[in-house]
């Protein structure tokens, strides 16, 4: 017994419901939250890279300075490293100003 497949229909499923407003919005509000954690973790991925570079940076100054010196030497020569001698400086911009961007900016600075 040959079973023609061809002519043969299947039923289809059910198509499933359209959602509702209200699963609509639900879904547009997860999304903008979703993108706005992304956007949060890129930031803070990248100050967290850009603080790594700066620390780099101030511990290579350090050693340059403090390279074949006793800490007598050291202590008489602190006034030449710039991030100590600008600390009074760096201090009062963010006591004047403390929002983030102040802060990054005397941290940059120093």
């Amino acid at each position: 017994m040959l079973i023609n497949y061809i002519n043969l229909k299947l039923p289809t499923p059910p198509l499933p419901p359209e959602p509702s407003e209200a699963e609509m919005e639900l879904y547009r509000r997860q999304q903008f939250r979703l993108h706005e954690l992304h956007e949060a973790e890129r930031r803070k991925r990248e100050f967290s890279e850009e603080a790594d570079q700066i620390r780099g940076q101030i511990h290579r100054k350090y050693l340059e300075w403090s390279q074949g010196k006793n800490l007598y030497q050291m202590l008489i020569t602190l006034d030449q490293v710039r991030s100590l001698s600008s600390f009074d400086q760096i201090q009062s911009l963010v006591l004047a100003s403390p929002d983030p961007e102040t802060v990054r900016a005397a941290y940059r600075f120093g």
